[in-house]
């Protein structure tokens, strides 16, 4: 391998080196700036949840003006919280939806089994007369 040879391969392999160098930090800085992100949600979750624990222990030991009480916190968690309290409305509308396909299911499932009974009746008289 002539001079030219080596120098340019030890260029080359210096490039090399120095990308590997520059990239290790940017992942380790990626990897703490995750790390950091995750645990400011994590913190604004304990934070919800005390105002959630709050609100219903407020709702609880309310009396005669329960409903309004009941009304402005909810109001104040919303108008502080919009993210928490959309993603609380989807999380209900998901259950509505899966509470009305599963009842949606067992009358199925019920009409089924009723038709089987009516084929199933329907086959003996056939037979006894």
């Amino acid at each position: 391998m002539s001079g030219r040879g080596c120098r340019r391969l030890a260029e080359g392999l210096e490039r090399e080196q120095q990308v590997l160098l520059e990239a290790a930090p940017l992942e380790q800085t990626y990897r703490e700036s995750l790390a950091v992100y995750v645990q400011a949600k994590h913190d604004q979750v304990e934070r919800t949840e005390d105002r959630l624990e709050t609100v219903r222990e407020i709702k609880e030991g309310m009396g005669l003006h329960s409903p309004q009480i009941a009304e402005l916190a909810t109001r104040k968690m919303r108008a502080g919280n919009p993210e928490l309290a959309s993603d609380w409305d989807a999380m209900r509308e998901a259950a509505r939806r899966h509470r009305a396909m599963a009842k949606k299911q067992e009358q199925e499932r019920e009409q089924g089994q009723e038709r089987s009974r009516g084929q199933t009746g329907n086959g003996r008289n056939a037979r006894q007369t």
